[in-house]
Order: structure tokens, then C-alpha cells, then sequence
């Protein structure tokens, strides 16, 4: 039988969680807010302004790579529990990490980090969130 990631390694989500069983327009909406709204936000200030910032101040290095590769790699970590998710993640911070440090402000970051976590709450809307 075919073995996938989430029989390797267990996937929880409070997302893929709340809209895994009956959901209504007030679960999507909530989800909606703290995926698309809320955590690209907090996020983005706490790992792309304060942790790159002050890792960019502690390890300086030519284009900000130290700085940039390890607030990537702690943004990844963040999602650990989430089975592999965490993987792609680590990519996706180097993304955020590298457009915050060439435009010098956390807008497109924020925009693009709720792009990205709008298409997947969109894809568990849709297509539901078998997991």
C-alpha cells in the first residue's frame, strides 16, 4: 500500500482541524481572519521585523543571508506538528525574508504571506481538508 507523509509523520493544524468536520460561514469567516489577516500580521512582524532585524544586528553578512536563512529556518519551525508542513515553510521564509530585506518594508510580505495562506485555506474549502 502507498505510504504517505502524514502516516510518517502525524499532521495536526488548528486550520485543517476546525474545518475537517461541519463547518458554516461563521467557522469559515474566523478561520478566514486568523490564516488570511491575523497570523500574516504577527507573523510577518515578529520573524521578518524583529527576529531577521535583530539576527541581521547579532550576525551581520553580505545581502543579509545569516539573518535571512535563520529566521526562515525558526518561521518553519514555528509550523513543526504540522507534519511536513514546516519543510516548504522554511522556503517560503527565505521568500518573505529576502523580498522584506530588497523592498525595506513588511507590505508586500504581509500581502504575499496572505496570498499564500488564502490559497490553502481556499484549497480546504473547496476541495475539504482530508488531512
Amino acid at each position: 500500500s502507498d505510504v504517505c507523509s502524514s502516516d510518517l509523520v502525524p499532521y495536526e493544524h488548528p486550520v485543517v482541524d476546525s474545518l475537517g468536520g461541519p463547518r458554516d460561514a461563521a467557522d469559515v469567516t474566523i478561520v478566514v481572519l486568523a490564516a488570511v489577516v491575523a497570523a500574516p500580521v504577527f507573523e510577518e512582524l515578529f520573524f521578518r521585523r524583529i527576529l531577521l532585524g535583530w539576527i541581521d544586528g547579532v550576525a551581520p553578512s553580505p545581502g543579509g543571508v545569516v539573518a535571512i536563512a535563520a529566521s526562515a529556518l525558526l518561521f518553519g519551525l514555528a509550523h513543526w506538528g504540522h507534519g511536513l508542513a514546516w519543510i516548504p515553510l522554511v522556503v517560503l521564509g527565505g521568500v518573505l525574508g529576502t523580498l522584506a530585506r530588497a523592498r525595506g518594508s513588511l507590505v508586500p510580505v504581509i500581502l504575499l504571506h496572505a496570498l499564500f495562506n488564502a490559497t490553502s485555506v481556499a484549497l480546504l474549502v473547496v476541495g475539504g481538508s482530508g488531512g
